[in-house]
């Protein structure tokens, strides 16, 4: 089997719709000259310092919280008025006409 390279490596590491840090790209095997040529021929947008996205991706919250548990390697969960809202209850949120804070949980500790 050969190896894959560099652009496949990203399509493979970075599917449509999500974000990857800088850091998290290179523990899984691109190297940095891979990441920079990505950068250099538009088919990683820089999103704010050391986070990307691939160039034709448009972006949502839900794919913001797939990319963190990827990185992350762990579950995370949705809670508050999102979770009723993505459930279809937002009719009953009083009050409420949209959410724009979405609250996460995950059963595991976090590492000091």
């Amino acid at each position: 089997m050969s190896a894959l390279t560099p652009k496949q490596q990203l399509d493979e590491l970075l599917p449509y719709n999500l974000v990857a840090t800088r850091k998290w790209l290179a523990s899984n095997g691109m190297t940095r000259h891979a990441i920079d040529n990505a950068l250099k021929s538009n088919r990683l947008r820089p999103l704010a310092v050391g986070v990307y996205t691939r160039m034709e991706s448009p972006l949502s919250w839900q794919s913001i919280i797939c990319s963190l548990q990827l990185m992350a390697d762990h579950t995370i969960y949705v809670g508050g008025l999102s979770a009723l809202n993505q459930q279809g209850f937002s009719q009953y949120l009083s009050g409420t006409s949209s959410v724009s804070t979405c609250l996460l949980y995950t059963s595991d500790a976090a590492d000091e």
